[in-house]
């Protein structure tokens, strides 16, 4: 079903009003190099060097003092992962400093600490596979909170290229992750932010999921009981894991075998109602229950 939003993407402007950025509205040629601004010599267009193409990005960067990846990939006729691969480079270098859709001198932005996902194999083992369930016409994504919603933060950091993905999620942890891997369209619910699930919850944080349709919801329940029901700990994250299972269209939720392992806390829906389940736990011992009309499929490693 298509993503229901109320605005679309925004295209970014990258370089400063009213100067003009090298190469830029003109047709990719092998060159020497031009003159720009201050008579300083702009990167050079066409087939170059990787190492050309770098020197060219800190060109380009020391004159507007903002660039984006779109610019760039369209100035230097390459790939939008290609220019992502030289900023990462130039980031671990000191050279300049990756931001949301492109980069900025170093040192001239805000340094936040990007939280960083469990990294365990097994759970990020466990993002891999439920990713899969992405289909090429997905638009709107839902992610939820929790260690486990940032492993999922950062194996969709690595994979989505050029989607056109909305991720919403009520974690600013996992947006975080999003943004530093260049997703272009992450969207945070608003809401109160709970101290127990670092997580964005409330009535504002329902309502606006409640108002937007995914094609496909990510659910990270904290445990299970009853053996069929899942759980969080905190209520009030509970309320937009409900909302987010409601306002989609397929729901994956991904247990890892230590949730398995924590019955409690307060239910807000059952296993039944995931279209995949995502575990690593042994299936011959699983405490799993599902009623015998469910259709859910269990995937493991």
């Amino acid at each position: 079903m298509p993503w229901v939003g109320r605005h679309g993407p925004q295209r970014e402007s990258c370089g400063k009003p009213g100067f003009p950025i090298p190469g830029a509205n003109r047709p990719l040629q092998a060159s020497t190099g031009t003159t720009g601004p201050n008579n300083s010599s702009t990167p050079e267009v066409g087939m170059v060097s990787v190492r050309g193409r770098q020197t060219g990005i800190l060109a380009i960067l020391a004159h507007t003092g903002r660039v984006g990846v779109g610019m760039l990939a369209e100035h230097f006729g390459v790939t939008s992962e290609t220019i992502r691969r030289d900023l990462r480079v130039l980031e671990d270098r000191g050279q300049l400093q990756r931001v949301h859709g492109g980069a900025i001198p170093p040192g001239k932005g805000v340094h936040i600490t990007t939280p960083q996902p469990d990294s365990t194999t097994d759970v990020i083992a466990l993002a891999r596979l439920a990713v899969d369930f992405i289909q090429p016409d997905t638009r709107g994504i839902f992610l939820d909170s929790g260690p486990v919603a940032l492993a999922l933060a950062a194996v969709l950091g690595e994979i989505h290229g050029d989607g056109r993905w909305t991720v919403v999620t009520t974690s600013p942890a996992a947006g975080m992750i999003l943004a530093r891997a260049g997703m272009p369209r992450i969207t945070m619910t608003g809401g109160r932010m709970s101290r127990g699930s670092q997580s964005l919850t409330g009535r504002t944080a329902v309502e606006m999921i409640t108002a937007l349709r995914a094609e496909i919801s990510f659910i990270c329940p904290d445990g299970l009981v009853d053996a069929h029901s899942v759980t969080a700990l905190d209520p009030a994250a509970g309320a937009t894991r409900r909302a987010m299972i409601t306002n989609s269209s397929f729901t994956v939720m991904v247990l890892p075998a230590t949730s398995l392992r924590q019955p409690r806390g307060i239910a807000f829906g059952a296993l039944s109602e995931a279209d995949v389940v995502v575990t690593d736990a042994d299936p011959a011992t699983s405490p799993l229950i599902f009623p015998s009309a469910s259709n859910t499929q269990v995937v493991t490693p």
